[in-house]
């Protein structure tokens, strides 16, 4: 198919089907489990040690579902990781 021309931060893009556009982590069912979420946090920091970072196009969410959740992800030095 078809790309379509959008432009994001001042910079013109192809989307086509299939690029990742959403990069999302919520839901207390998600975010209270400790080994997914730090598992999260591996993957991230491992990405950007490869030097990979998100596209411009893609909107990031992250919610812990609650408090404690954001206590140990700051504790194991994680979340900056996340909020790259």
């Amino acid at each position: 198919p078809m790309g379509k021309e959008v432009a994001v931060a001042g910079e013109d893009y192809t989307m086509e089907s299939g690029k990742v556009v959403i990069a999302s982590i919520t839901s207390c069912t998600n975010t209270s489990n400790p080994y997914v979420m730090i598992g999260a946090g591996l993957v991230a920091r491992k990405a950007a040690a490869l030097g990979l970072d998100r596209k411009p196009w893609v909107k990031t969410s992250l919610a812990p579902g609650s408090q404690v959740v954001s206590a140990y992800l700051e504790a194991a030095g994680l979340q900056e990781d996340l909020d790259k």
